[in-house]
């Protein structure tokens, strides 16, 4: 894209009202409802899947960021 960080920050707030990392964070949870919802995967498989390093950090962030975007 060739975009510095900040600008495509800069872009993204302009135009969605939103950061990168507030994209990015949506995507995860939206990934982790439908894993939850579709598979029969426990919440130590889905952070593997999804490249946390640490169950328990994965758990906090979830019920964190869910409760934000529900």
């Amino acid at each position: 894209m060739n975009l510095s960080p900040k600008h495509l920050n800069e872009i993204c707030k302009k135009g969605l009202s939103k950061t990168v990392g507030n994209l990015i964070q949506e995507r995860v949870i939206l990934k982790v409802k439908r894993l939850l919802a579709y598979s029969s995967k426990n919440g130590s498989e889905i952070a593997g899947e999804l490249n946390f390093s640490d169950t328990s950090y994965f758990i906090r962030f979830f019920k964190k960021k869910y409760r934000a975007y529900s």
